[in-house]
């Protein structure tokens, strides 16, 4: 990973004797999390994990009038760096609250006519297309199952039937498309061994066809993909190295609102939090999914 960039050695002197420590300098907050030490040859493999806890403490020292002093410090690691950052007086001295005051209005004022224009060009766009599918619609045969006498000698109750359920048309593609998309997990943690084959489940709520969306899964702490899949495709560019032939999306429950996730041969790295992310050309949901790797 770029983060780790120069930043990792394995300590060469005492690999002759079974030693495989990985030094890592300069550590950084993110760096935290769980590490997994993997060997391999041609007739066998293990692994071991190793967790890291990074904690660290800032403090800032000095005045408004002055430089300041931040001392990032390192209890665990015993470390700590000193820098060092100057603002300029005047800037404090000539902004007087008033000032302040103004611009934070003006800055709010300006986001939120952007929003309304957004949002009124939206609407207006989402009203054109909905009113253009409502007047491509026949309304005829449903009148004739409501008993209405279309077509027949009553002109005022004709266009009165033509009136109501052209709106009743209208308000459902509304609601239609003012669906949100909902994402919903299992609630609860997803038990395996190392070895299984495990299908994390998934599915939209309310159930609708999920072919045309796009599906991806992600391992939640370091946002890398495990399996993407859009326009009725599966998309392994982006696919990390250790899933490579080992994810399958179920496309039987696509249509249904399915978002099962199926991953083979487990191994201990693969214990964790995932995240199903559905996204289409307006919406955007996700939901959290635990696996426990036993074994």
């Amino acid at each position: 990973m770029w983060a780790y960039a120069g930043r990792t050695e394995l300590a060469r002197d005492g690999l002759s004797a079974g030693n495989l420590d990985l030094r890592i300098t300069g550590l950084r907050l993110y760096d935290d999390g769980r590490y997994i030490g993997i060997v391999k040859n041609a007739d066998s493999y293990d692994e071991a994990t190793v967790d890291l806890e990074v904690s660290g403490a800032i403090i800032v020292t000095g005045s408004m009038e002055g430089p300041l002093s931040c001392v990032v410090r390192n209890s665990r690691i015993q470390q700590e760096r000193k820098f060092s950052l100057h603002i300029a007086a005047p800037f404090f001295h000539n902004a007087q609250p008033w000032m302040v005051a103004l611009a934070l209005v003006l800055v709010l004022l300006a986001v939120f006519i952007g929003l309304g224009v957004y949002l009124f060009r939206k609407q207006a766009a989402q009203r054109r297309e909905l009113e253009k599918q409502a007047a491509e619609l026949d309304p005829a045969p449903a009148a004739a199952q409501m008993g209405l006498p279309w077509g027949c000698s009553h002109p005022s109750l004709t266009g009165h039937a033509r009136g109501l359920l052209t709106s009743l048309v209208t308000l459902h593609l509304l609601q239609l498309g003012s669906a949100q998309l909902r994402v919903e997990g299992p609630g609860h943690p997803v038990t395996a061994t190392v070895g299984q084959d495990v299908v994390l489940p998934c599915h939209l709520s309310p159930k609708r066809d999920a072919r045309e969306l796009e599906v991806r899964w992600i391992r939640r702490m370091i946002s890398e993909t495990v399996h993407h899949y859009h326009n009725g495709e599966d998309l392994y560019g982006e696919q990390m190295g250790a899933y490579a032939g080992r994810t399958e999306l179920s496309r039987d429950g696509l249509s249904a609102g399915s978002l099962d996730l199926r991953i083979t041969g487990l191994s201990p790295s693969d214990d964790g939090l995932y995240v199903c992310i559905v996204e289409d050309a307006d919406a955007y949901n996700e939901a959290v999914v635990e696996l426990e790797v036993s074994g």
